[in-house]
């Protein structure tokens, strides 16, 4: 009896005296997550369990020496959010917090931080494997040949083994997810469940369910504007893969956030091959593209040209008219 209380005081006294994470160790960790923005530099791991290590920086690259408060807050997808204070500590420069268990594809994980009485505010937004799951699935994507443009107008990312083309409609908000063979062509996403999600001020996560004709996976977003930060998982078979979208983040690259932060070309002003109906600059109304063109002075459909209306009528290439 008295071996086995020796050795529970011994796991107890193992466990209190665990080595905690410094800010360098958190900067250096193949689990980071680097993010500048106009106040300073920081760093975060959030593990699958829900807890959290960051380092902060201010503009000129010294660690916070004073006072820093806040939460950080897990939203969950299927229920209320859950915000838990961050811990600083100013001599080994880090803040910490225990948050729930990662249990959706993606969760946006918010801070909420007070560092010298100035706000620091952010996001992250990482799958059930946390950021060493977004480190880790973007090793695949590094090494891929992957088009600026996909064939629909969206960008392409590379999510874990998948090729997924994402783009979303500017007039209705409707956002469609393609899976591409490395011929960058269209193929049935099958039993894939993809996730993507809108960080920023006005976070969203939307589920895609597949479409009628059954070649992608269609949801809505309530942004109309191209987002800086856009963070998409695939979920297959029970595993999921995860990508940060648009700038081809790597392991090592520093994640830019805030007013300076670069747009993800996200939004289109229309399907390809889609009706939409322009005023021109002579009150005509054209309508698709490349060019059909209905109102005063003429009418045009399609192109390379046929032309109704006056001075006079034109059909195709060749000269048919009626002056």
């Amino acid at each position: 009896m008295n071996r086995k209380i020796i050795l529970l005081v011994m796991l107890v006294a193992a466990a209190g005296c665990k080595k905690k994470l410094t800010a360098d160790a958190i900067e250096n960790s193949s689990a980071a997550i680097v993010q500048k923005g106009d106040r300073g530099t920081s760093a975060w791991i959030v593990a699958p369990d829900g807890s959290v290590n960051a380092s902060l920086k201010d503009s000129d690259g010294k660690p916070i020496a004073g006072t820093v408060t806040g939460q950080v807050t897990f939203e969950n997808p299927d229920g209320a959010p859950q915000s838990v204070p961050v811990q600083y500590d100013p001599k080994t420069g880090v803040v910490t917090a225990t948050g729930p268990k990662l249990a959706a594809d993606i969760t946006p994980v918010k801070y909420a931080l007070t560092v010298d009485g100035q706000p620091w505010n952010g996001s992250l937004e990482v799958p059930r494997t946390g950021t060493q799951g977004l480190v880790d699935d973007a090793k695949i994507e590094a090494p891929a040949d992957l088009p600026a443009t996909g064939p629909n107008g969206g960008v392409v990312q590379m999510v874990g083994p998948d090729r997924v083309e994402i783009v979303a409609n500017k007039s209705n908000g409707e956002v469609r997810a393609y899976v591409l063979d490395p011929q960058n062509h269209v193929i049935d996403p099958g039993d894939r469940k993809i996730t993507v999600s809108i960080g920023g001020e006005d976070p969203e996560v939307v589920v895609l369910a597949p479409a009628p004709a059954g070649q992608f996976v269609v949801g809505h977003l309530r942004t109309r504007v191209d987002p800086v930060n856009v963070t998409v998982a695939v979920n297959e078979g029970g595993a999921t893969h995860a990508c940060i979208v648009g700038w081809r983040w790597h392991p090592g690259a520093v994640v830019v956030v805030g007013p300076a932060a670069p747009r993800v070309h996200l939004l289109v002003d229309a399907w390809p091959g889609e009706v939409v109906e322009v005023h021109g600059k002579h009150h005509e109304v054209i309508v698709g593209a490349p060019a059909v063109v209905v109102g005063a002075p003429g009418v045009v459909v399609g192109a390379p040209g046929v032309f109704i209306g006056g001075p006079g009528f034109h059909v195709g290439g060749g000269h048919h008219g009626r002056h």
